[in-house]
């Protein structure tokens, strides 16, 4: 057109040319530009794979050759194309909607879980033994397992979800540079059949999305298919094995299933007549071994293969079924018969192929080495990663500080803080048997009877199902475990009351005995965690998890043993059972004090339990699992296992333990502590040649017979006791190991080695002992009592009464002698509350120390004395009784009541007003707020801008302090804040919600006007809120509030 001719011309600004600055601000910006051009290598370095130099060696990759097929590459865009897509487009992320890859992403997971489900119900052992194959001339034993759970199935299957995305995103039009791989005819017609099914699914998922719409406008719901799919999900995944009542019978699969099955099959059996990455599968493989920061080694990539073969095998099983077609009547039967067999040569009267003649021609075909498949590419390279894997060390992990402190990643603690852990967690686990599952406290019934180990007996050769140790004849228990804790229950009104229930058919409190199933379950938990840490080399859970107390009709054996008075797990499962078929036997022994928790439970509690579970829940079948499921229906699973040895290391240790941290936790304590010949294996079979050298003399025996240690134990003079499969030589190994694991932890209780004809050699830990005792013991003798007195106390200290006495004969080594034991606050003693301040209500157990004790309290009223004596072991007649007056006359008592349609938000403003209020009013006290739960306090101290005191809180001594400094002058707290604290100035007490009981209140309350001025207790209650009466706690208020 008109003016084309002209080009504009772009004219100069004002500004000056650039100049090079000199000195200091030429160097700065030689600096950025520096900085500036390494962070781009680093990126580019970070980002794009490159080749390296020639003398760089590492034969892993060397062996995938994945460098020469990617180099170039960028991890990020490599990463992004085998990523999870989404359905519908979401405003929260960046990611774009992919319906098409959705469904195919959904049709594999569909088609592996389908598959599955084909093998369990659908073959028979000989298909599946071929399936397993992996020669062409193999003859295996164990057939193929399709023993995963639902999430392990769905793990199992990513790796060919990714392998299908890596497809769809590279066939379509990209911006990006991808890897280059081509498909063959068949490879290319079965591609375009899925994704020509996966059109029309995610077309028939917008269908149905919009009448789902629809229907949700007219119901005025807003609610989308996709929460529909998770809450389905969600139903049906709350299995953990793949049972027949777990996975339905398949009935036939989905087009897209179908389409999505032939493209997976075409790309196995493509065979490989050049190289490697002619085969697109391979391709895509090599883009599953690609991570942000590197590649996938041999410790992580050949689970990934593991995956890909595993469900392989499966598609291969459910293509030859497809291929099979349904089995009909006629075709088990043959009309030819020995005389009249003209008709075989008729193609009508053939017996057509059947499904094991399929899966046989595709196994020979590309699923077996010498097929030069894929397949075959993936078994060779998993068995050269895990050659490299298992002639590889691993990373460590452990380090020690000192003598006994140990640093493990992030964990660092003492050997005392470790064993103090142990004792906690065992001593808590008895309160909670003793106390609450066979009601210790009880006044009206029995006391509990003692184990008799002197007397117990078992026979490791009956295999009777359902018989234990507790059925043998030669053992005499003292009650009848069957009836005791029945009858306990029965001799006490106030227990036998809490059970019962009128007008129902049964006669049971049904939320009774919820309550205390689940404290059986709680002890269960613990006991787990306990046995885990005290029994030695630390089991795996599905070993654990085996565990049987009592023989069963398949198992023919259980895993609880008594042998010379201790009890001792025997597992015959390990992690590989399932793969193998074989089992290991492992012996592992408990210290006297936590076997006697397992035996105490098998004998009076499990026959009361199980009854009451065949009743209130009518189970038909009980468990005969040491760890069930619980009532409730919630399985017992490593993830559940987990969380239980999180939970008690943090409570005891302050820090998480996981099963893979303890393991290694416990193996590089037991190197460094225990004799080298009990020392924890990395692996069960380990040669142990330590042991060997400490038992020569023994062995040689065996040798002048002509055989080995393993072979006398195994066939000759076998005792009539030894258990099947058990040999003796690896017994004593086994309870060596686990008995020097018990000295160390601190158990003692009448051990014995089995070694008694000669002396057992020393643990490094016991000679340490020893060495630092004696240490102790010279600094102690050569100490100046009365120097040291007056270091800790000041220059004018000195001792009165019979205190230097009783120094010296501590430094002499003479007897102890206890003066007195006095207890403050001694009411706790009576708290009803089994959760709270547990070890202060064991204080009766000192009444054995036959000494002179003083009780102190200010809340005790006068009808609770005669069940403190009860619960401190003292008649009345003994007790000298000083009470004084406890009315606080100082302290002015009040109650606010708020409206019940008061929202939460006004209830909490009334309070920070009422606290503001009594700040202002007593300008130089202080005020403490009281609630019940740990979030309403927290609430209120970030509105009131003060510390939140709870039994959770980080840091309670520094606020404690600030307080009773004056640096804050509010504090809100829970009733951890509601003993201990003798602060004169305290002017108003607040309580947000009702006291859990009078006695509580009349402690918390107590905290005002310590020094005799005038305070306040108001209570602020809103109309209608009622406090839970638990344990007929309401009944005991009443009688308390009338002693007051």
């Amino acid at each position: 057109g008109p003016g084309s001719q002209y080009f504009e011309v772009h004219q100069p600004d004002g500004s000056s040319p650039d100049v090079v600055p000199d000195g200091d601000a030429a160097w700065a910006q030689v600096g950025e530009q520096m900085a500036k051009a390494w962070a781009s290598v680093e990126t580019r370095a970070q980002n794009i794979i490159q080749a390296g130099e020639t003398d760089e060696v590492n034969p892993w990759l060397e062996r995938t050759q994945w460098l020469p097929y990617l180099v170039g590459m960028e991890r990020p865009e490599l990463l992004a194309c085998i990523d999870e897509p989404v359905a519908e487009p979401d405003p929260r992320q960046e990611q774009q909607a992919e319906p098409v890859e959705a469904a195919m992403w959904a049709a594999m997971e569909g088609l592996a879980r389908f598959s599955q489900a084909s093998v369990i119900h659908r073959i028979g052992v000989f298909v599946r033994l071929e399936a397993i194959r992996t020669e062409k001339h193999q003859t295996r034993f164990q057939p193929l397992q399709p023993y995963m759970d639902e999430k392990s199935i769905g793990d199992h299957t990513r790796p060919w979800q990714q392998m299908l995305m890596f497809f769809a995103r590279t066939q379509r039009e990209h911006a990006w540079k991808s890897p280059a791989y081509r498909f063959t005819r068949r490879q290319r017609e079965a591609w375009e059949a899925l994704v020509e099914a996966a059109e029309k699914s995610a077309g028939r998922d917008e269908a149905e999305e919009e009448g789902e719409e629809q229907i949700e406008v007219e119901d005025g719901e807003d609610e989308t298919m996709a929460d529909v799919d998770e809450a389905i999900e969600e139903m049906e995944t709350h299995t953990d094995e793949p049972t027949a009542n777990a996975i339905s019978e398949p009935q036939t699969l989905s087009s897209i299933q179908k389409a999505c099955l032939e493209f997976c099959i075409a790309l196995l059996s493509q065979s490989i007549t050049r190289k490697e990455y002619d085969s697109p599968m391979v391709c895509a493989l090599a883009v599953l071994g690609v991570k942000e920061d590197g590649w996938k080694g041999p410790e992580q990539y050949p689970p990934v293969l593991s995956a890909v073969i595993k469900v392989a095998r499966f598609m291969v099983v459910q293509q030859a079924l497809e291929l099979s077609g349904p089995l009909d009547d006629e075709d088990e039967f043959d009309s030819d018969s020995a005389y009249e067999s003209d008709d075989s040569s008729n193609p009508a009267q053939r017996r057509r192929k059947g499904c094991l003649q399929f899966v046989q021609e595709m196994m020979n075909r590309f699923m077996v080495r010498g097929s030069h498949s894929p397949m075959q590419w993936m078994l060779d390279l998993r068995t050269y990663g895990l050659k490299i894997h298992y002639n590889t060390t691993s990373r460590g992990h452990v380090e020690w500080v000192g003598r006994e402190e140990l640093l493990y990643k992030s964990l660092q603690f003492s050997m005392a803080q470790f064993r103090g852990m142990v004792h906690g967690l065992a001593a808590e686990s008895r309160r909670l048997l003793m106390d609450e599952l066979l009601f210790g406290n009880s006044r009206a019934a029995e006391p509990i009877p003692s184990v008799p180990w002197d007397s117990l007996r078992d026979n490791p050769t009956d295999e009777r199902p359902g018989w234990n140790f507790l059925k043998d004849h030669r053992t005499r228990m003292p009650v009848n475990g069957e009836r005791w804790l029945f009858e306990r229950v029965g001799q006490d009104a106030a227990i036998r009351d809490r059970f019962t229930k009128r007008e129902t058919r049964s006669g049971i409190d049904k939320q009774e005995v919820e309550r205390y199933m689940d404290r059986v379950v709680a002890f269960r938990e613990k006991l787990a965690v306990l046995v885990h840490i005290v029994e030695g080399q630390p089991a795996r859970w599905p070993e654990l998890g085996s565990v049987r107390h009592s023989n069963t009709v398949k198992g023919g054996h259980r895993n609880i043993f008594i042998e010379d008075g201790m009890v001792v797990f025997v597992t015959r499962y390990h992690k590989g059972y399932n793969v193998s078929g074989d089992v290991k036997i492992i012996h592992r022994y408990l210290p006297r004090e936590v076997g006697e928790l397992l035996v105490y439970y098998m004998w009076l509690v499990l026959p009361f339990q199980q009854r009451l579970e065949a009743m209130v829940w009518e189970k038909e079948v009980i468990s005969s699992h040491m760890w069930p499921a619980d009532p409730s229906g919630r399985k017992w699973t490593s993830d559940r296992f987990r969380e239980a040895l999180k939970r008690e290391s943090t409570t005891g240790l302050g820090q998480a333990l996981t099963i893979a941290a303890y393991r290694e936790i416990a193996i590089g304590i037991s190197r460094r502590f225990l004799r080298a010949s009990t020392a924890f294996r990395t692996e069960e079979g380990e040669n142990n040649e330590e042991w060997n050298e400490e038992n020569a003399a023994a062995f040689v025996a065996d040798e002048q017979a002509g055989h080995t240690a393993h072979v006398a134990g195994m066939v000759y003079a076998r005792g009539i006791m030894e258990q099947a499969g058990a040999v003796a030589d690896r017994r004593r190994q086994f309870r060596m190991s686990s008995t020097d694991w018990h000295r160390f932890l601190g158990f003692q209780a009448d051990m014995q080695d089995g070694e008694e004809c000669k002396k057992r050699k020393r643990a490094p830990f016991e000679s340490e002992a020893d060495e630092a005792r004696i240490d102790r013991w010279g600094r102690l003798r050569k100490m100046d009592t009365a120097a040291q007195l007056q270091r800790m106390m000041g220059k004018a200290a000195e001792f009165r009464g019979v205190q230097k006495e009783a120094i010296d004969a501590i430094v002499a080594g003479k007897s102890h002698v206890l003066d007195r034991i006095v207890i403050d606050e001694c009411h706790i003693v009576l708290n009803r509350r089994y959760d709270f301040r547990k070890e202060m209500q064991r204080l009766g157990k000192l009444a054995a120390a036959e000494t002179q004790m003083v009780m102190l309290t200010a809340t005790l009223p006068p009808s609770e004395e005669d069940e403190l004596f009860r619960r401190m072991y003292v008649e009345r007649e003994q007790v000298e009784l000083i009470r004084a007056a406890t009315a606080r006359t100082n302290v002015a008592y009040r109650v606010i009541r708020v409206g019940k349609a008061a929202k939460k938000k006004e209830v909490e403003e009334m309070v920070v007003r009422t606290v503001r209020q009594k700040l202002r009013r007593h300008k130089k006290g202080k005020v403490v707020v009281y609630g019940n739960s740990v979030p309403k306090v927290k609430e209120l101290a970030q509105a009131l801008g003060c510390h939140a005191y709870h039994h959770k809180g980080v840091g309670k001594a520094s606020m404690l302090e600030e307080f009773a400094a004056g640096k804050q002058r509010v504090i809100v707290a829970t009733s951890a804040l509601g003993m201990g604290v003798d602060i004169p100035d305290i002017r108003c007490i607040v309580h947000i919600d009702w006291p859990f009981t009078v006695l509580d209140y009349a402690q918390e309350s107590g905290r005002a006007g310590r020094d005799g001025l005038r305070s306040e207790a108001v209570m602020i209650v809103q109309e209608g809120q009622q406090r839970a009466a638990e344990d007929k706690q309401g009944e005991v208020e009443q009688q308390l509030v009338g002693a007051h």
